[in-house]
């Protein structure tokens, strides 16, 4: 009589890159290499590059980042007040003076310390916890671009996505095996330089990221017919299909605009022009007999008629640039 025989499960063994192999799964057919994704992602051409997406400036921010020294602030006269501001401090406690005053001078000299000496406080903690990436703002101000700006913060929508497991990532190894990557898998994208995963393609940069496991092979990204949040524009929303997702994005940016102080500005004012637009009495007709109706409908300064066919022909500078001063990343 034979033995009984125990099943023990073969735990599975992690790659030179940190990552476990996984069962292969198959890489689905809308699935692209992530750079063609991400141009789709930003309502771009599949071949453009990211120079061409971004500005070639941002993308050697990125991609040096974690190569890039900080540099010490350089303001001397800011670091002398805050050394006298810690002098006095200092003094407070060892001089015989009262408590009241003691206390009265270390207030103010701890607060001048903490104004004047923001610089450092930002240079040694940048330094102790290695948070060298750019922020989203740093990064848009290197280009003098709108569209780049527009881009870069469809980026930042793009990995978080990718990160949330919104996006499905995939990694295709040089021997054609597929990896769908989760749960610890994503941590890499949004960690500390993951952005340097979306626009290079040199393996090596990607050793730069603290986060682990990277991907072992190239990045493949499922968009399932996504694309940037931060794309929007009047012309998009005026011809929005879904009735109840324009409702809420025209509610986000108008709770947005009443939080930065721009209740009455050319944001609110553009909201009711395409409101306007999207009255039932105006639409299916033509827009030059349309416009007595929505100029009716409005009241006030929006009811001009320029600004109108600004509206319409997506030409209204000052509503564009008020709507991607928005974290359009989280608009619904």
């Amino acid at each position: 009589m034979e033995e009984d025989r125990v099943l023990v499960p073969i735990p599975q063994i992690p790659d030179i890159w940190g990552m476990s192999v996984a069962s292969p799964v198959t890489l689905p057919v809308a699935a692209k290499p992530v750079g063609e994704a991400l141009a789709i992602f930003c309502k771009r051409p599949a071949g453009e590059t990211v120079e061409e997406l971004f500005g070639p400036e941002a993308v050697h921010a990125i991609c040096n980042a974690p190569t890039t020294a900080r540099v010490p602030p350089r303001d001397p006269w800011w670091t002398l007040l805050a050394l006298m501001a810690i002098a006095a401090i200092m003094a407070s406690v060892v001089l015989p003076i009262s408590q009241i005053a003691s206390l009265l001078i270390a207030l103010l000299a701890f607060g001048t310390a903490t104004v004047a000496g923001r610089p450092w406080i930002e240079y040694w903690r940048g330094c102790l916890w290695n948070r060298r990436e750019r922020t989203r703002a740093e990064l848009a101000a290197l280009t003098g671009n709108a569209a780049f700006k527009r881009n870069i913060q469809a980026l930042e929508e793009f990995r978080r996505q990718i990160g949330n497991g919104t996006l499905k990532a995939y990694a295709v190894s040089l021997s054609g095996g597929v990896t769908l990557l989760s749960g610890k898998d994503l941590a890499c994208f949004i960690a500390d330089h993951g952005r340097i995963l979306l626009v290079s393609g040199n393996r090596n940069d990607w050793l730069s990221i603290p986060a682990r496991p990277i991907p072992q092979g190239d990045i493949w990204i499922d968009l399932g017919g996504a694309v940037a949040r931060s794309q929007i524009t009047a012309r998009s929303l005026i011809d929005e299909v879904d009735e109840v997702r324009y409702q809420q994005r025209v509610a986000w940016i108008r709770e947005q605009a009443h939080k930065r102080g721009q209740g009455t500005g050319p944001l609110t004012s553009g909201l009711a022009i395409i409101e306007a637009m999207r009255h039932p009495d105006v639409r299916g007709m033509p827009f030059t007999k349309a416009m007595p109706i929505i100029r009716a409908v409005l009241k006030g300064p929006a009811a001009s008629e320029s600004i109108i066919n600004k509206m319409h022909s997506g030409n209204y500078p000052e509503f564009e640039t008020a709507l991607h001063a928005l974290p359009l990343e989280d608009l619904p």
